[in-house]
């Protein structure tokens, strides 16, 4: 865990006073500490950007409560399964350059996956592949790939013929992982270093090895806030394993949504609904589609021990807006729904608190 001085301290808090310049921040704070105290939330931290500026940038309550260490912005927090449109990103960016298709059958490129694995790259992405969610699953170790985190599902049994319907799989993403390694040559981890820099982004990568910028992540227990210790992430980094400040994860969705990492056709194509056969879904390749009142909107979020986040670009507006929190438990999507609202409501309008649920 960081130890910052009380200079350090002063210096992060006014970059974060800094990068707030939205005229309803007051406003919106209130609303957010609202929210993280009637969760019991012990940290949150928010950003919103708009047209690839960052307009409201704060934490609220600790990352350490322990030793009551407010949350910056600086701060390092789990994202959950907002990873997986990260890996959905660099998917797409592969088929862009011709080395991938997303109807290839995964089997074409992981040949040495066994022969009942017969969905293609698509239906990975859409959750309709087959492959298992989280089950009984093995001890817990660390993985230097993907493809040898595959070892803990991929001799079961896909759940129904591909295609079929819709059921959510983190284990989906894993094999991603491995096909993205299978394409570029070099661990999954790696690789994600390597084009976040590319794409010119500070503040995400993969959880490993030690930051001193993390907070500390809690767990609900009997309505308290436990503390506890982290568990190693590297058999989910595509799905589940990264690691993000708030201000990197909106720079993140700035530059997928202007078009500076993906063409504005593959943003269509990625964000396009994926009907199963039977049911329903409103996932997309590697995203889920929301509409609130005719504005469309990209989301994704995230849970895991010491997590919850959500990551909302809204497509029409040109606004991301990112929320991450050290414990899970509560509801970060309705958090980022409200703020949306909260910026796209015209000058001089009433400003409605959040319903609380």
């Amino acid at each position: 865990m960081r130890r910052y001085s009380s200079l350090i301290l002063f210096a992060l808090a006014g970059l974060a006073s800094a990068q707030t310049t939205w005229d309803r921040s007051q406003f919106a704070s209130e609303q957010i500490e609202r929210y993280r105290a009637h969760y019991d939330v012990p940290g949150i931290s928010v950003a919103i950007a708009t047209n690839g500026k960052i307009i409201f940038a704060k934490g609220f309550g600790f990352a350490d409560v322990e030793r009551k260490i407010p949350v910056q912005t600086t701060d390092y927090f789990r994202l959950a399964s907002v990873s997986k449109p990260i890996t959905s990103t660099m998917i797409f960016e592969l088929v862009e350059q011709g080395k991938l298709n997303l109807d290839w059958p995964v089997r074409q490129v992981l040949p040495e996956l066994p022969a009942h694995h017969i969905y293609r790259i698509r239906d990975l992405l859409c959750h309709q592949s087959g492959v298992r969610h989280y089950g009984n699953e093995p001890p817990l170790k660390n993985y230097p790939t993907s493809f040898s985190a595959l070892d803990r599902f991929v001799k079961d049994p896909l759940l129904f013929t591909p295609g079929e319907k819709y059921s959510y799989s983190t284990h989906g993403f894993t094999i991603l992982g491995a096909v993205i390694e299978k394409i570029v040559k070099k661990p999954y981890r790696t690789y994600a270093i390597e084009r976040l820099r590319a794409w010119g982004i500070q503040g995400v990568a993969c959880e490993t090895g030690s930051n001193p910028n993390r907070t500390k992540i809690y767990d609900r227990s009997q309505d308290k806030n436990k503390p506890v210790g982290r568990d190693d992430l590297s058999w989910k980094y595509p799905g589940g394993g990264y690691e993000a400040t708030v201000i990197g994860m909106c720079n993140l969705g700035s530059a997928i949504e202007s078009g500076k990492i993906l063409k504005r056709e593959t943003l269509e194509q990625m964000w396009s609904i994926q009907k199963p056969k039977s049911g329903d879904s409103t996932m997309a390749l590697g995203w889920s589609i929301a509409n609130d009142g005719g504005h469309k909107a990209a989301v994704h979020g995230g849970s895991q021990l010491g997590a919850n986040s959500s990551w909302r670009i809204q497509m029409d507006e040109h606004t991301v807006i990112m929320v991450l929190s050290n414990r899970d438990g509560h509801k970060p999507g309705d958090l980022a729904l409200y703020l949306s609202r909260l910026a796209r409501l015209a000058p001089n309008s009433p400003l409605p608190e959040m319903k609380l649920g």
